[in-house]
């Protein structure tokens, strides 16, 4: 049996924890990216929705806030997200609340639009 070398252990666990936080980075980053470019999307779309104007302001402005709300929450999923790449013992909690995050915003989301199309019509 091969006796471990416990400073090569030491070096490959510090390697591999710079190459987690050099992941989880980008990762960050391209998420929030991605999110703030769908939250503009979606507060432009729910902005213009309203056309035909059958639904009223206050609706629109609650169906607004609604989409914005939805799209927090999933853009927030991406930091539980991040951390699983290197907190290694909590990797699997921070993968659920992360999945739990993304699954209830767009849960919301397709429930709001659902909403809208019922109220507005399926024309």
């Amino acid at each position: 049996m091969i006796a471990s070398d416990p400073n090569v252990d030491k070096a490959l666990k510090i390697f591999l924890r710079v190459v987690c936080v050099l992941l989880a980075v980008p990762f960050l980053a391209a998420w929030a990216f991605g999110h703030l470019i769908m939250a503009y999307g979606g507060f432009m779309g729910t902005a213009m929705m309203n056309d035909s104007g059958k639904m009223a302001v206050g609706l629109q402005e609650l169906m607004m806030c609604g989409v914005l709300f939805s799209q927090l929450l999933t853009g927030l999923a991406g930091i539980p997200a991040s951390l699983a790449f290197f907190w290694w013992s909590r990797s699997l909690l921070c993968l659920k609340i992360a999945g739990a995050l993304f699954g209830v915003g767009v849960a919301l989301l397709i429930g709001q639009l659902f909403l809208v199309w019922l109220i507005l019509g399926n024309d």
